[in-house]
Protein backbone atom coordinates (compact mmCIF):
# COMPACT_ATOMS: atom_id res chain seq x y z
CA UNK A 1 0.00 0.00 0.00
CA UNK A 2 1.23 3.33 -1.16
CA UNK A 3 1.82 5.67 1.95
CA UNK A 4 0.31 9.35 1.66
CA UNK A 5 1.95 12.27 3.65
CA UNK A 6 -0.12 13.99 6.52
CA UNK A 7 0.75 17.01 4.36
CA UNK A 8 -1.02 15.48 1.23
CA UNK A 9 -3.60 14.31 2.79
CA UNK A 10 -4.73 18.15 4.57
CA UNK A 11 -3.89 19.17 1.07
CA UNK A 12 -7.26 17.60 -0.41
CA UNK A 13 -8.80 18.44 2.91
CA UNK A 14 -7.98 21.74 2.79
CA UNK A 15 -8.98 21.96 -1.18
CA UNK A 16 -12.22 20.50 -0.88
CA UNK A 17 -13.07 22.79 2.24
CA UNK A 18 -12.36 25.70 0.42
CA UNK A 19 -14.05 24.83 -2.83
CA UNK A 20 -17.51 24.17 -0.78
CA UNK A 21 -17.45 27.37 1.12
CA UNK A 22 -16.94 29.26 -2.17
CA UNK A 23 -19.99 27.47 -3.99
CA UNK A 24 -21.68 28.12 -1.14
CA UNK A 25 -20.87 31.84 -1.53
CA UNK A 26 -21.73 31.68 -5.05
CA UNK A 27 -25.13 29.89 -4.42
CA UNK A 28 -26.24 32.59 -2.30
CA UNK A 29 -25.60 35.09 -4.32
CA UNK A 30 -27.09 33.98 -7.27
CA UNK A 31 -30.29 33.43 -4.76
CA UNK A 32 -29.60 37.65 -4.60
CA UNK A 33 -30.17 38.43 -8.32
CA UNK A 34 -32.40 41.22 -9.57
CA UNK A 35 -35.74 40.06 -11.04
CA UNK A 36 -34.91 40.39 -14.52
CA UNK A 37 -31.63 37.58 -13.50
CA UNK A 38 -33.82 35.47 -11.73
CA UNK A 39 -34.10 32.62 -13.46
CA UNK A 40 -30.51 32.37 -14.15
CA UNK A 41 -29.62 33.16 -10.57
CA UNK A 42 -32.04 29.89 -10.01
CA UNK A 43 -30.01 27.61 -12.61
CA UNK A 44 -26.56 28.81 -10.78
CA UNK A 45 -27.80 28.10 -7.64
CA UNK A 46 -28.92 24.75 -8.15
CA UNK A 47 -25.69 23.74 -9.71
CA UNK A 48 -23.54 25.26 -7.19
CA UNK A 49 -25.29 22.82 -4.78
CA UNK A 50 -25.22 19.71 -6.91
CA UNK A 51 -21.44 20.52 -6.62
CA UNK A 52 -21.50 21.14 -2.89
CA UNK A 53 -22.52 17.61 -2.60
CA UNK A 54 -20.64 15.78 -5.34
CA UNK A 55 -17.43 17.64 -2.90
CA UNK A 56 -19.37 16.48 0.52
CA UNK A 57 -19.81 12.93 -1.32
CA UNK A 58 -15.70 12.45 -2.58
CA UNK A 59 -15.09 12.74 1.43
CA UNK A 60 -18.16 10.78 2.73
CA UNK A 61 -15.84 8.04 4.09
CA UNK A 62 -14.26 10.73 6.22
CA UNK A 63 -17.41 13.10 7.04
CA UNK A 64 -20.24 10.81 7.65
CA UNK A 65 -22.10 10.70 9.64
CA UNK A 66 -21.81 14.71 10.69
CA UNK A 67 -22.24 15.39 7.13
CA UNK A 68 -25.53 13.94 6.17
CA UNK A 69 -27.64 16.14 7.56
CA UNK A 70 -26.19 18.95 5.52
CA UNK A 71 -25.91 16.54 2.52
CA UNK A 72 -30.25 15.33 2.36
CA UNK A 73 -31.06 19.24 3.56
CA UNK A 74 -29.29 20.43 0.37
CA UNK A 75 -30.89 18.17 -1.27
CA UNK A 76 -34.15 19.36 -0.10
CA UNK A 77 -33.24 22.72 -1.10
CA UNK A 78 -32.50 22.11 -4.85
CA UNK A 79 -36.02 20.32 -5.13
CA UNK A 80 -37.51 23.51 -4.02
CA UNK A 81 -36.01 25.64 -6.73
CA UNK A 82 -36.93 22.51 -9.31
CA UNK A 83 -40.29 23.90 -9.43
CA UNK A 84 -39.56 27.42 -10.64
CA UNK A 85 -36.70 26.05 -12.80
CA UNK A 86 -38.35 23.42 -14.33
CA UNK A 87 -40.96 25.72 -15.13
CA UNK A 88 -38.34 27.54 -17.20
CA UNK A 89 -36.86 24.83 -18.52
CA UNK A 90 -39.97 23.66 -20.56
CA UNK A 91 -39.53 27.41 -22.30
CA UNK A 92 -36.37 27.25 -23.46
CA UNK A 93 -37.34 23.56 -24.54
CA UNK A 94 -40.21 24.71 -26.75
CA UNK A 95 -38.26 27.50 -28.06
CA UNK A 96 -35.73 24.94 -29.15
CA UNK A 97 -38.18 23.49 -31.06
CA UNK A 98 -39.34 26.62 -32.39
CA UNK A 99 -35.80 27.09 -33.85
CA UNK A 100 -35.62 24.36 -35.46
CA UNK A 101 -38.82 24.54 -37.19
CA UNK A 102 -39.05 25.70 -40.80
CA UNK A 103 -43.02 25.18 -40.86
CA UNK A 104 -44.64 28.51 -40.91
CA UNK A 105 -47.63 27.01 -39.65
CA UNK A 106 -45.92 25.18 -36.49
CA UNK A 107 -44.06 28.04 -35.68
CA UNK A 108 -47.09 30.06 -35.53
CA UNK A 109 -48.88 27.36 -33.11
CA UNK A 110 -45.78 26.99 -30.93
CA UNK A 111 -45.69 31.14 -30.65
CA UNK A 112 -48.96 31.09 -29.67
CA UNK A 113 -48.88 28.17 -27.15
CA UNK A 114 -45.64 29.92 -25.77
CA UNK A 115 -47.47 32.86 -24.15
CA UNK A 116 -49.71 30.28 -22.55
CA UNK A 117 -46.57 28.88 -20.79
CA UNK A 118 -45.29 31.80 -20.11
CA UNK A 119 -48.05 33.06 -18.09
CA UNK A 120 -47.38 29.44 -16.21
CA UNK A 121 -43.71 30.34 -15.71
CA UNK A 122 -44.91 33.79 -14.38
CA UNK A 123 -47.28 32.28 -11.43
CA UNK A 124 -45.04 29.70 -10.59
CA UNK A 125 -42.58 32.01 -9.50
CA UNK A 126 -44.85 34.41 -8.08
CA UNK A 127 -46.19 31.97 -6.20
CA UNK A 128 -42.91 30.78 -4.63
CA UNK A 129 -41.76 34.43 -4.04
CA UNK A 130 -45.06 35.06 -1.81
CA UNK A 131 -43.60 32.48 -0.08
CA UNK A 132 -40.33 33.49 0.15
CA UNK A 133 -39.85 37.31 -1.31
CA UNK A 134 -36.44 37.66 -2.53
CA UNK A 135 -35.07 34.12 -1.78
CA UNK A 136 -34.40 35.00 2.15
CA UNK A 137 -35.60 32.21 3.77
CA UNK A 138 -33.76 30.05 1.06
CA UNK A 139 -30.35 32.16 1.59
CA UNK A 140 -30.51 32.09 5.52
CA UNK A 141 -30.77 28.18 4.99
CA UNK A 142 -28.02 27.86 2.94
CA UNK A 143 -25.77 29.88 5.47
CA UNK A 144 -26.71 27.82 8.61
CA UNK A 145 -25.43 24.74 5.85
CA UNK A 146 -22.13 26.70 5.37
CA UNK A 147 -21.25 27.19 8.93
CA UNK A 148 -21.95 23.41 9.54
CA UNK A 149 -20.08 22.39 6.45
CA UNK A 150 -17.36 24.16 7.40
CA UNK A 151 -16.80 22.73 10.59
CA UNK A 152 -16.49 19.26 9.31
CA UNK A 153 -13.52 17.36 9.23
CA UNK A 154 -11.94 17.73 6.30
CA UNK A 155 -8.45 17.42 6.98
CA UNK A 156 -9.14 13.94 7.81
CA UNK A 157 -9.78 13.17 4.04
CA UNK A 158 -7.18 11.19 2.25
CA UNK A 159 -6.45 9.98 -1.30
CA UNK A 160 -7.50 6.82 -0.75
CA UNK A 161 -11.00 7.63 0.55
CA UNK A 162 -11.07 10.16 -2.81
CA UNK A 163 -10.42 7.36 -4.83
CA UNK A 164 -12.90 5.31 -3.81
CA UNK A 165 -16.18 7.68 -3.52
CA UNK A 166 -15.44 7.74 -7.38
CA UNK A 167 -15.71 4.01 -7.87
CA UNK A 168 -18.04 4.32 -6.23
CA UNK A 169 -19.52 6.81 -8.59
CA UNK A 170 -18.57 4.79 -11.27
CA UNK A 171 -20.59 1.65 -10.42
CA UNK A 172 -23.84 3.79 -9.29
CA UNK A 173 -23.75 4.66 -13.05
CA UNK A 174 -23.26 1.96 -14.25
CA UNK A 175 -25.50 -0.11 -12.34
CA UNK A 176 -28.07 2.25 -13.12
CA UNK A 177 -27.51 2.56 -17.12
CA UNK A 178 -27.27 -0.48 -17.48
CA UNK A 179 -31.28 -0.48 -17.10
CA UNK A 180 -32.10 2.63 -17.85
CA UNK A 181 -30.53 1.51 -21.48
CA UNK A 182 -32.66 -0.89 -22.00
CA UNK A 183 -35.63 1.43 -21.45
CA UNK A 184 -37.63 4.38 -21.78
CA UNK A 185 -39.19 5.51 -18.71
CA UNK A 186 -38.67 8.96 -17.60
CA UNK A 187 -37.71 8.77 -14.30
CA UNK A 188 -35.15 5.82 -14.54
CA UNK A 189 -33.53 7.56 -17.65
CA UNK A 190 -33.44 10.89 -15.38
CA UNK A 191 -31.62 9.20 -12.38
CA UNK A 192 -29.29 8.05 -15.00
CA UNK A 193 -28.40 11.60 -16.01
CA UNK A 194 -27.92 12.52 -12.24
CA UNK A 195 -25.37 9.57 -11.67
CA UNK A 196 -23.30 10.90 -15.01
CA UNK A 197 -23.40 14.31 -13.75
CA UNK A 198 -22.48 13.69 -9.94
CA UNK A 199 -19.45 11.56 -11.00
CA UNK A 200 -19.00 14.63 -13.52
CA UNK A 201 -18.81 17.10 -11.49
CA UNK A 202 -16.74 15.14 -8.94
CA UNK A 203 -14.02 14.57 -11.64
CA UNK A 204 -14.37 18.44 -12.54
CA UNK A 205 -13.83 19.20 -8.47
CA UNK A 206 -10.69 17.10 -8.27
CA UNK A 207 -9.34 18.52 -11.64
CA UNK A 208 -9.97 22.19 -10.73
CA UNK A 209 -9.49 22.26 -7.05
CA UNK A 210 -6.92 19.61 -6.12
CA UNK A 211 -5.47 19.38 -10.06
CA UNK A 212 -5.46 15.47 -10.45
CA UNK A 213 -5.87 13.70 -13.98
CA UNK A 214 -7.49 10.55 -14.74
CA UNK A 215 -6.07 7.61 -16.30
CA UNK A 216 -7.72 5.39 -18.46
CA UNK A 217 -7.56 1.64 -17.58
CA UNK A 218 -6.54 0.67 -20.49
CA UNK A 219 -3.37 3.35 -20.83
CA UNK A 220 0.30 2.22 -20.18
CA UNK A 221 0.18 5.10 -17.78
CA UNK A 222 -1.81 3.11 -15.19
CA UNK A 223 1.09 1.69 -13.24
CA UNK A 224 2.62 5.60 -12.49
CA UNK A 225 -1.09 6.58 -11.64
CA UNK A 226 -1.14 3.83 -8.84
CA UNK A 227 2.08 4.50 -7.34
CA UNK A 228 1.18 8.45 -7.01
CA UNK A 229 -3.05 7.74 -5.49
CA UNK A 230 -2.49 11.43 -4.53
CA UNK A 231 -2.26 13.26 -7.33
CA UNK A 232 -4.69 10.88 -9.59
CA UNK A 233 -6.95 8.33 -10.60
CA UNK A 234 -8.09 5.45 -12.88
CA UNK A 235 -11.65 6.61 -14.21
CA UNK A 236 -13.28 4.85 -16.99
CA UNK A 237 -15.22 7.64 -18.62
CA UNK A 238 -13.70 11.08 -19.38
CA UNK A 239 -15.34 14.25 -18.06
CA UNK A 240 -16.07 15.23 -22.06
CA UNK A 241 -18.20 12.16 -22.57
CA UNK A 242 -20.41 12.19 -18.84
CA UNK A 243 -20.94 16.11 -20.28
CA UNK A 244 -21.92 14.57 -23.50
CA UNK A 245 -24.50 12.12 -22.40
CA UNK A 246 -26.00 13.73 -19.64
CA UNK A 247 -26.49 16.89 -21.74
CA UNK A 248 -28.13 14.13 -24.02
CA UNK A 249 -30.40 12.79 -20.99
CA UNK A 250 -30.95 16.30 -20.30
CA UNK A 251 -32.54 17.62 -23.03
CA UNK A 252 -35.15 14.35 -23.27
CA UNK A 253 -35.72 15.03 -19.52
CA UNK A 254 -36.43 18.58 -20.52
CA UNK A 255 -39.14 17.77 -23.28
CA UNK A 256 -40.54 15.18 -21.02
CA UNK A 257 -41.13 18.28 -19.32
CA UNK A 258 -42.39 20.26 -21.82
CA UNK A 259 -44.94 16.97 -22.43
CA UNK A 260 -46.39 17.49 -18.87
CA UNK A 261 -46.45 21.09 -19.04
CA UNK A 262 -48.52 20.87 -22.31
CA UNK A 263 -51.12 18.51 -20.77
CA UNK A 264 -51.71 20.71 -17.68
CA UNK A 265 -51.73 24.14 -18.55
CA UNK A 266 -55.11 25.92 -18.89
CA UNK A 267 -56.04 27.69 -22.32
CA UNK A 268 -54.48 25.84 -24.55
CA UNK A 269 -56.88 24.79 -27.39
CA UNK A 270 -57.25 20.82 -27.83
CA UNK A 271 -56.31 20.47 -31.42
CA UNK A 272 -53.44 22.99 -30.77
CA UNK A 273 -52.48 21.04 -27.48
CA UNK A 274 -52.46 17.43 -29.41
CA UNK A 275 -50.71 19.14 -32.59
CA UNK A 276 -47.84 20.23 -30.06
CA UNK A 277 -47.54 16.71 -28.35
CA UNK A 278 -47.43 15.04 -31.30
CA UNK A 279 -44.25 16.62 -31.65
CA UNK A 280 -42.89 16.59 -28.76
CA UNK A 281 -43.61 12.58 -28.32
CA UNK A 282 -41.85 12.28 -31.73
CA UNK A 283 -39.04 14.05 -30.23
CA UNK A 284 -39.08 12.42 -27.08
CA UNK A 285 -38.99 8.99 -28.74
CA UNK A 286 -35.67 10.01 -31.41
CA UNK A 287 -34.03 11.78 -28.26
CA UNK A 288 -34.27 8.17 -26.18
CA UNK A 289 -33.40 5.75 -28.92
CA UNK A 290 -29.79 7.98 -29.17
Amino acid sequence: MQHVSATTTTRIGICLHAYVLDQFDTAGRSLGRSRERIHSGIHEARKSIRRIRAALDLGRANLWPDAAGVFDELKNLCRGLSVVRDAHAVIETLDGLFRQSKDPDLRTLLRSIRQKLIKRQAASLSGFLKQDPGFRRYRVRLRLLRDHAEALPWSAIDATAIRSALARSERRADRVARTAERTRHGQMRHRWRRRLRRLRHQMMILESALNWRFIDPASPDTREAISTPEWSAIVDETIANLESKADALAFEHDLRLLRTALRNTAGIKQSDRDKTLKLVRRKINQASRR
